[in-house]
């Protein structure tokens, strides 16, 4: 997911093939491999060969956990792979499908890392042009954006904010949240850089 994240996705999808190997996977690991290929898949272009990944993963999710799964594979759960169903469809420009999805992942209980799939529907929100749900959002996560943990996460959401700020990017309304969220994230890490989309 680094690599994606850092707009790798041919050496993604080398790592996922390095992963998968000449062995048979057990069902969660192998279902994380698809989810890492579906998303290197869409930041290349491929349209339909990312819902087929994200379908399969899906698939050997709901086939349950077998005993060669290791213990590591518990956060696979059905909040999590929902998130990267929504994330890889935002990816694609299906925001009427993403955004749901990733509401509802980014609203279910679990870990706190979850906040990417927050930081996820904002950009499929702002690129849906729904800028009074991207709005409430931003005034729901700028009381606790000091608190989110995760660096990929304040980047995004950092590089998402100063987008908006930009003239003519959003309604003034919005540009004024984004200012909010500017203030309330952590200061960036020293070195940090943008990440290359908001996706």
């Amino acid at each position: 997911m680094l690599l994606t994240h850092t707009g790798r996705p041919r050496a993604a999808l080398a790592a996922a093939a390095r992963a998968r190997g000449p062995r048979t996977l057990p069902p969660r690991v192998a279902a994380l491999v698809l989810i890492r290929e579906a998303h290197a898949t869409a930041l290349l272009g491929a349209r339909h060969a990312p819902r087929e990944l994200i379908g399969q993963a899906g698939s050997l999710f709901l086939d349950g956990v077998s005993r060669r799964d290791p213990p590591w594979a518990w956060w696979l759960d059905e909040a999590e792979l929902l998130g990267h169903r929504g994330w890889v469809l935002a990816r694609l420009g299906d925001t009427r499908r993403a955004v749901p999805a990733l509401h509802r992942a980014a609203t279910a209980p679990g870990p706190s890392y979850r906040h990417l799939f927050t930081a996820q529907l904002l950009a499929a929100l702002v690129r849906a042009g729904a800028w009074r749900d991207a709005e409430r959002l931003v005034a729901d996560l700028a009381p606790r954006a000091r608190t989110i943990g995760s660096a990929r996460t304040t980047e995004v959401l950092g590089h998402l904010a100063h987008r908006l700020r930009e003239p003519g990017a959003a309604p003034g309304y919005l540009r004024d949240a984004a200012v909010h969220l500017l203030e309330s994230l952590p200061a960036p890490r020293a070195g940090a850089a943008p990440p290359p989309d908001g996706r």
